[in-house]
């Protein structure tokens, strides 16, 4: 099977890594930057014979990078995307993205916990491939038999997409807290409402309330949370520690996405309010203080 990884950042390293272990198939790397990859091809002749890429891109990035392929591929091949994040200008998922461009064609999205530098130093993991294709299931879950990452399945596409997308931002709760240095009793109770209001949002957006509790949810909220690796936590102790949130992060540039989504203040999610207001430096970070331990609303 030839397997095309478009973008070659940390998680498309790691998932070529992976892939290449198993000498049966043929892994291709295409990224924009052509310095990353010596003697790289064409993106048009790097995309022939594929029968899966993977879109190893941001959310801000998705959409022109399918459109960038969409010329080239053929009626079989499959997408998956590992997209975490919401689209600024159009306020839609990658999910969403996908099917507005590529509609009727088999497409899924990997979530769960997928620490680029875990699974580079040969650490397993797993990870949860939500599509509606049983053909795409079965390819993929072939096609990781037996590696370093083990694969999942669902069928709740949207609430797969919308756990990735809210892990990223309340993972900004944690960095804030560290930050701030709350300690870490201060985080588990920041854990565990960031994982209720997570129900809460996925139920109103459409998705399904046990894959918040899942590994695509929970599981994958927990290791970025926790990893030293993570740019949304490394973002949140920025906030935290003096107020600055500049660095571009999923999770950062989701919130006012999330909050044309839904009306933030009716739908009681104290947490997510304080959030967008600290990201506006409408307030200062030590409110979540007083939100997480309930002394008064943000």
């Amino acid at each position: 099977m030839k397997i095309m990884i478009l973008g070659m950042g940390e998680i498309g390293l790691a998932l070529e890594h992976v892939l290449k272990d198993n000498s049966k198939h043929q892994v291709i790397g295409w990224d924009k930057n052509a310095s990353k990859i010596p003697h790289q091809h064409s993106l048009q002749d790097s995309l022939q014979g594929a029968e899966l890429i993977f879109l190893c891109v941001p959310s801000w990035n998705l959409r022109g990078a399918v459109m960038n392929i969409t010329p080239f591929l053929s009626d079989s091949t499959g997408i998956i995307s590992l997209a975490k994040g919401i689209e600024k200008e159009s306020h839609k998922t990658p999910d969403e993205i996908l099917s507005e461009l590529l509609p009727g064609r088999a497409m899924g999205v990997l979530g769960g916990p997928m620490i680029a530098e875990d699974i580079l130093s040969g650490k397993l993991t797993s990870g949860v491939l939500a599509t509606n294709s049983a053909k795409l299931k079965t390819q993929v879950k072939r096609l990781f038999k037996e590696s370093r990452l083990r694969i999942l399945t669902s069928s709740d596409v949207h609430g797969t997409v919308l756990c990735g997308v809210l892990k990223n931002t309340y993972t900004l709760s944690i960095g804030i807290a560290e930050g701030l240095g709350l300690g870490e009793n201060a985080k588990g109770v920041l854990f565990s409402c960031a994982l209720s209001e997570m129900r809460t949002l996925v139920k109103m957006l459409g998705g399904s309330t046990s894959t918040v509790l899942g590994l695509a949810g929970a599981g994958d909220f927990f290791a970025t949370a926790m990893s030293t690796h993570s740019r949304n936590r490394m973002v949140g102790i920025a906030l935290g520690t003096n107020g600055d949130g500049h660095l571009e992060s999923e999770g950062f540039v989701s919130l006012n996405c999330i909050q044309t989504m839904v009306d933030v203040e009716q739908s009681k999610l104290p947490l997510l309010s304080c959030l967008i207001k600290i990201a506006r430096k409408q307030v200062a970070p030590i409110l979540l203080k007083e939100v997480i331990f309930g002394q008064q609303k943000a």
